[in-house]
């Protein structure tokens, strides 16, 4: 799957960005905007600050990976 330009880095075995706007970790988690954005204000998920000539850039991305380790701790045994 791919978001377009400034994307970041891609998994070529995924498909997906690294980095993930906030539409594209909805569907990569199969969760609404508004719970993302919940699970961000509550602090277990965290956006990724990307700096710029000592800026940091207004888009929301967030990790993969960290939404990777949410859903394994998510998952029951």
């Amino acid at each position: 799957m791919n978001s377009g330009a400034n994307a970041g880095p891609q998994d070529l075995q995924s498909g997906w960005p690294r980095l993930l706007t906030l539409p594209l970790a909805t569907k990569y988690t199969s969760l609404s905007a508004s719970t993302v954005l919940s699970l961000e204000e509550a602090g277990v998920l965290r956006r990724v600050q990307v700096v710029v000539r000592g800026r940091a850039i207004r888009k929301r991305l967030y990790d993969r990976n960290d939404l990777d380790h949410l859903i394994l701790g998510w998952k029951t045994s």
